[in-house]
């Protein structure tokens, strides 16, 4: 488990911080973002998960991540995330997983 459980331990030491948004508004699909802070070079998040077939989200990760393109670091999902103008992006998962997308 140690190749599945390290990515997730980088992404919480590295890029967990500033607000957090939570998107648990579906009964299969819940995600929750950070939006990163000027004194952590980088970071920010967006964790997305699955207990059912899989989905995407449309969540909020701030302005100062707009126009980045972010991917997911557990390698779960091929998806290239590009935040758009407002802060936004929208955040895929397969079924019964886990993605947690930062800036590469």
């Amino acid at each position: 488990m140690k190749a599945e459980l390290d990515p997730i331990l980088e992404a919480r030491q590295n890029e967990a911080y500033g607000p957090q948004h939570d998107y648990i508004d579906h009964q299969d699909v819940i995600g929750w973002t950070r939006k990163g802070v000027d004194s952590h070079t980088g970071s920010g998040l967006a964790t997305i998960l699955s207990d059912g077939p899989g989905g995407s989200k449309w969540m909020y990760v701030g302005t100062r991540n707009a126009g980045e393109t972010w991917l997911d670091t557990t390698g779960n999902h091929s998806a290239q995330v590009t935040i758009n103008q407002d802060g936004w992006g929208e955040f895929f998962v397969n079924g019964g997983s886990v993605s947690i997308y930062t800036q590469p």
